[in-house]
């Protein structure tokens, strides 16, 4: 499975929103549904974390991704059991690219999410 999703905007900007997941991420798509316990740090082997506490205080929290390559401006890549995937026997990959306008002035920065059976 892949997704491009074009984006108005230069690499340069577009690279360090990628580590600012509450800006960005869907809290839907969260075990808590509060991205502010999201935390992701752009550097090879790190965690994609999501951490939280309940009323009791019992700490609770989910490991998305694992950083795998980080290539400032070009590419970062995660292997990635999103959600309902950690139960199954697949592996997940997620890419996220950018890379200057195209030769007619459209943008090309965007992401992909690659899908494969283990």
């Amino acid at each position: 499975m892949k997704f491009d999703v074009p984006m108005e905007a230069e690499p340069a900007q577009v690279w360090p929103a990628f580590g600012e997941l509450p800006r960005w991420w869907n809290p839907a798509h969260s075990w808590s549904r509060n991205t502010a316990n999201l935390h992701l740090d752009l550097r090879p082997g790190s965690c994609w974390c999501e951490r939280w506490g309940d009323a009791a205080g019992v700490a609770g929290g989910a490991v998305h991704g694992t950083v795998l390559p980080v290539q400032p401006g070009p590419v970062l890549r995660f292997a990635a059991q999103f959600g309902p995937l950690q139960a199954l026997a697949v592996n997940g990959v997620l890419t996220f690219a950018t890379a200057q306008k195209d030769d007619k002035g459209g943008p090309a920065s965007r992401r992909q999410a690659i899908k494969a059976p283990t």
